[in-house]
């Protein structure tokens, strides 16, 4: 980087352009996994599993039971689980993904001209986004599945056009319209300022040509699935778009709340809108990846407090521009710029950690939950099939459930609100488990009915197994 220029020209790459956001990378996926099998979280994570088991058996997705995603995930899952006989291979996978994704992203933004300093910032936020590594960093969840290809898709942007580089982002978006629709958006805004950045015209077209292939294969495939399932449109699309609206005002109500990553929401965002004016060379860039921040949480119907994790990517370009601004600052007045930058990363570093530190620390290294383990244990010799509201216990005791009974199934409201759905479903089950995400749902009454009809095998605190067809048990 040239002084005085916060952005410059692209830069060749070094060994440390590698090997820092390398070791960045390793200290995060090594202090998570050392706890990753004692740790439960009870996520989305059991239906994606439970979706994979189903679709893997034979039941098409979206026409054998209701799935409300496309079914490249909960394929994936699966496939890992039958690899390693368990979830904790494919979690671990999962893991070390999306921990090293931000070794692309530092490349990424090097091409792009920032200097080593900002890139390294950028990925240090990435991985330090609490509403995204807190859980589903290690647990399955679309968004940071989606995030990886983003990045992935970011870094072949900022590589001169080529048949191998339109090829791999043909198959990144693929992979991503099989994975999470919504991506295809965040792709879209990329490969729109890779086009208009790009000063050559006759490259920018030849760019633009590339994309427009790229796309009608990614937009092709899905037409192919919706044509051979039509259920899937109607599920996938129509489905998400019906659900309960929320409004703008509660949504970032919702985001001013989250107090871990307050500073990050608005450091990261303020720079992108100040790399608009100050950073030229990847103006583009800051306009698309401001877009992708305020699509995370406007473009839904419904709204979740971790809906802002597909932000991720769009924070640590902005953390990274924030280091480029005050970077091009300290050349410019500062006798000891080196100096100077040290010490503001060093304090928007510590910042960061102090606000998300404490909790991370509880959620990485103390969140154990032996009584999981203890229930699995026990449902792998219960009466099959079991009746859950939470699929992840029968994931991980591999025993068959009723599929209308999985948690994604429960996003019918005639299903919820019809009593007599439940009361007919122990009469097709072995046993069943009563949880606190089926007390959440049963009436209280159907529970101390069911409670004193059947017997129960086994309680703990993570809930109590009842056995309703002693008769129909297989082991």
């Amino acid at each position: 980087m040239s002084e005085g220029a916060p952005v410059g020209p692209t830069r060749a790459l070094s060994t440390g352009d590698f090997l820092l956001p390398l070791a960045l990378a390793l200290t995060a996926f090594f202090l998570q996994v050392s706890s990753l099998s004692r740790a439960v979280v009870f996520s989305d994570e059991g239906a994606f599993a439970e979706a994979g088991r189903l679709a893997l058996a034979g039941h098409v997705p979206h026409v054998d039971f209701p799935w409300y995603h496309m079914p490249g995930l909960p394929l994936l899952i699966e496939v890992g689980r039958q690899l390693w006989g368990s979830l904790q291979g494919p979690r671990t996978l999962y893991l070390a993904l999306n921990c090293l994704a931000v070794l692309p992203l530092s490349l990424a933004l090097s091409r792009l001209g920032f200097s080593r300093t900002a890139a390294l910032m950028g990925s240090f936020f990435y991985l330090a986004f609490f509403e995204m590594v807190h859980q589903d960093f290690r647990f399955f969840a679309v968004r940071q599945a989606a995030n990886a290809l983003v990045i992935g898709f970011l870094l072949v942007s900022t590589l001169p056009p080529s048949k191998r580089a339109l090829a791999g982002q043909s198959a990144l978006a693929i992979l991503a319209a099989a994975i999470f629709l919504p991506t295809l958006l965040n792709l879209g805004l990329v490969a729109l300022a890779s086009v208009l950045a790009e000063r050559d015209p006759a490259l920018r077209y030849g760019r633009a040509a590339g994309y427009v292939r790229v796309f009608a294969l990614a937009t092709g495939s899905l037409g192919v699935w919706f044509l051979l399932v039509p259920q899937g449109f109607q599920q996938v699309v129509v489905g998400q778009l019906q659900r309960a609206p929320i409004g703008l005002l509660e949504r970032w109500h919702s985001l001013s709340g989250a107090t871990e990553d307050r500073f990050l929401y608005a450091a990261a965002m303020l720079s992108l809108v100040i790399g608009l004016f100050q950073l030229p060379r990847v103006r583009p860039y800051s306009w698309a990846m401001l877009a992708l921040a305020l699509a995370s949480v406007s473009t839904s119907a419904s709204y979740y407090r971790h809906y802002p994790a597909l932000a991720g990517p769009a924070l640590a370009f902005g953390m990274a521009s924030l280091v480029a601004v005050v970077e091009g600052l300290a050349w410019r007045w500062s006798r000891r710029p080196g100096l100077l930058l040290a010490g503001v990363c060093l304090l928007l570093a510590t910042v960061q950690l102090a606000l998300v530190g404490p909790r991370l620390r509880v959620l990485w290294f103390e969140d154990a939950n032996p009584e999981f383990s203890r229930m699995v244990e026990e449902i792998k010799h219960a009466p099959e099939p079991l009746l859950t509201f939470q699929p992840l216990f029968a994931v991980e005791a591999d025993v068959a459930t009723l599929p209308e009974l999985s948690s994604f199934a429960l996003r019918s409201p005639a299903a919820r609100a019809e009593r007599n759905f439940f009361e007919s479903l122990p009469s097709r089950a072995g046993s069943l488990l009563l949880e606190p995400r089926a007390l959440h749902y049963l009436p209280p009454d159907l529970v101390r009915g069911w409670r004193s009809r059947y017997r129960i095998r086994f309680e703990n605190r993570a809930g109590a197994l009842l056995v309703t067809d002693p008769a129909g048990a297989r082991r």
